[in-house]
């Protein structure tokens, strides 16, 4: 078996080109960063809300990484809903924006403090028309903020709450 002396200095090179890999990259420190608490900044988080002949109720809190004073907007976002259709090959619906209602689209989050007063979601129960069309729908929400020193975490910005219908017979 006979090596060529090509390979043994083609291998050589790349073993000295791995060795002396790049030691200065430079991060930046993510700090002050808004987020949806209950997204625990997962992309392409969901929670389920139980729509029935009673009102369905859940809150939503925005967080911060660090403490400060800072203003956020929660927004309601047919695309949410079809990003995340696409990423998890669901035909979720977005409910019309008639049919629920948010405590406040605004919160909050006072100076030493990190999370922000709820916003509460409120769904009554399904009009005759909703129930009616056999659809699957969801809410999805991305976060805004509208002062304050804060960015927002791009993985923690967006939630779909997935309404699951109580089917009475």
């Amino acid at each position: 078996m006979r090596i060529n002396s090509k390979t043994i200095l083609a291998g050589m090179a790349l073993g000295a080109l791995l060795l002396t890999g790049c030691n200065d990259a430079e991060y930046d420190t993510l700090s002050n960063q808004a987020y949806i608490l209950q997204t625990n900044t997962n992309a392409n988080s969901s929670l389920k809300l139980t729509v029935g002949a009673e009102v369905a109720t859940t809150t939503v809190n925005v967080r911060l990484s660090d403490v400060a004073n800072v203003e956020s907007r929660l927004v309601y976002d047919t695309a949410v809903v079809n990003e995340y259709n696409r990423l998890n090959e669901t035909p979720y619906v977005s409910l019309p924006q008639e049919s629920f209602s948010l405590s406040s689209e605004e919160t909050t989050i006072e100076a030493g403090a990190s999370v922000s007063t709820p916003i509460t979601l409120t769904v009554p129960p399904y009009s005759e028309a909703l129930k009616a069309s056999g659809k699957k729908y969801a809410i999805g929400f991305r976060l805004e903020n509208t002062s304050g020193n804060a960015s927002v975490l791009p993985s923690g910005s967006k939630i779909v709450y997935i309404l699951d219908q109580v089917v009475i017979q």
